[in-house]
């Protein structure tokens, strides 16, 4: 679990579970 000071660089992986509306807004704030 990330905490709020996590810095997420290039090549970093992530794992999200969203629900189907979020996914979206989910999309901009990681990839922009």
């Amino acid at each position: 679990m990330p905490e709020s000071d996590t810095i997420l660089r290039a090549g970093d992986e992530v794992m999200v579970l969203i629900t189907e509306d979020a996914e979206l807004a989910i999309q901009k704030i990681l990839v922009g």
